[in-house]
């Protein structure tokens, strides 16, 4: 029985895989020239179409390596300009360390010159030292050895005086040169400087002034713009030249302004520094001791000076006290001024008072007496000259009397 339907069944599943294979092939291969052309066409626009996307793939790649070259070239440059910056880096580097060295060796030089300088400062203030030392026992020697007023030379005792004052302020000039020198600190002197006090005022009084024209004029220039401005904007006239001009104006007006402000620092600044650069002066004046004896001395003798100008005579109580201010002030020459206090009461004649003066010149005579001697005779030299040119006896009086005073400013 399964036989038989198996022998059944069979030939309807051989002509069923029959058909499906033949619509199978009809479907795959064309039967008809439509077909065939139309799978042609088929298989060009498919072709047509893989070829339109490989050219604009390579299109693609080709804006891309331009792209990647113009790229290139940019780091190119770049590279350059970054090795040309780098080598005049590099370049500057080395002529600045070369600067430093040779800066180096300049201040070894500078510092080798000070010092020397320095040594020459100090070989300087030894010899003024030594001098002024001769100086003052030159001067002992001769207080001692005069008798009477009228032993005394008033101009050249006040010129030998003005001398060693003159040679005390030298040395301490030096001494403060030293310390400045062996401290570290270089002076700097400014040429610039105006120490004239009261002038450097009245020119910041001057210029405070010219300020306050300036801000006037300028508020008075900016009143004159809004002024003119509304009555341009109601007249409806051209203005450009008048603006320009107000604009010039007032640009002129704030840089005056500006320049008178500067100006005016600048000059307080110049003030400041004065003020301060005299009241250094004066204090370093105040703290040298060795000046005060000298001082009174040269006071003392301005007094009698002027006591041998006017005609009259000091008294026993002055020359006391002068001793007894003597004696306070510089007790180790007491004892060679107390024979020449006593001796001043015999009242011995000028003539043998001068001669014991001069022989004491003459036994106590030193380079530096020496050279007080030249300059106090070329200083009569002068003041003899001065009288003869003038009219009479009243010129000669008014030069005695500046000497007077000259010599009371130095003491």
């Amino acid at each position: 029985m399964a036989t038989l339907l198996g022998l059944a069944i069979l030939p309807a599943v051989y002509r069923r895989a029959v058909r499906l294979t033949q619509e199978a092939m009809k479907a795959v291969n064309p039967s008809t020239y439509a077909e065939v052309r139309g799978a042609q066409d088929h298989e060009r626009a498919q072709h047509a179409l893989a070829v339109r996307k490989v050219e604009r793939a390579l299109d693609k790649e080709r804006e891309n390596a331009v792209t990647f070259r113009l790229e290139a070239g940019k780091l190119a440059a770049e590279l350059v300009k970054e090795k040309s910056k780098h080598e005049a880096e590099l370049k500057s580097l080395r002529q600045e360390f070369e600067n430093e060295d040779r800066k180096k060796s300049k201040d070894r030089q500078r510092q080798a010159e000070l010092q020397a300088e320095l040594e020459t400062a100090r070989q300087k203030l030894h010899e003024t030292e030594q001098a002024l030392a001769a100086a003052h026992a030159e001067a002992d020697v001769l207080k001692a050895k005069s008798n009477d007023d009228s032993g005394w030379l008033p101009a050249e005792d006040t010129m030998a005086l003005a001398t060693i004052t003159g040679l005390e302020s030298q040395i301490s000039t030096l001494k403060a040169r030293l310390a400045k020198y062996e401290g570290g600190e270089i002076p700097i002197p400014d040429v610039h400087l105006e120490t004239g006090a009261a002038k450097l005022q009245t020119i910041v009084k001057d210029l405070e002034a010219k300020l306050v024209d300036a801000e006037t004029q300028y508020i008075s220039a900016q009143a004159e713009v809004a002024r003119l401005t509304v009555q341009i904007e109601t007249v409806d006239l051209p203005h450009d030249d008048i603006v320009e001009r107000l604009e010039r104006d007032l640009k002129w007006a704030e840089t005056e302004k500006a320049r008178l402000t500067a100006l005016t620092r600048d000059r307080e600044r110049a003030l400041r520094r004065a003020q301060n650069h005299i009241m250094r002066l004066r204090q370093d004046l105040n703290a040298t001791p060795a000046l005060a004896g000298l001082r009174e001395e040269l006071k003392d003798l301005g007094k009698r000076i002027a006591d041998r100008g006017t005609g009259t005579t000091p008294g026993k109580s002055e020359t006391a006290k002068k001793q007894a201010a003597g004696e306070g002030k510089t007790p180790a020459k007491t004892d060679r001024r107390k024979p020449a206090a006593a001796e001043t009461d015999q009242t011995p004649r000028p003539g043998k008072a001068r001669k014991t003066g001069a022989e004491g010149e003459q036994k106590a005579q030193t380079p530096v007496s020496a050279l007080i001697g030249r300059i106090v005779k070329s200083s009569q030299a002068n003041a003899e000259s001065e009288p003869e040119r003038g009219s009479a006896a009243g010129s000669g009086k008014e030069s005695d009397a500046g000497a007077k005073d000259k010599n009371r400013d130095v003491a």
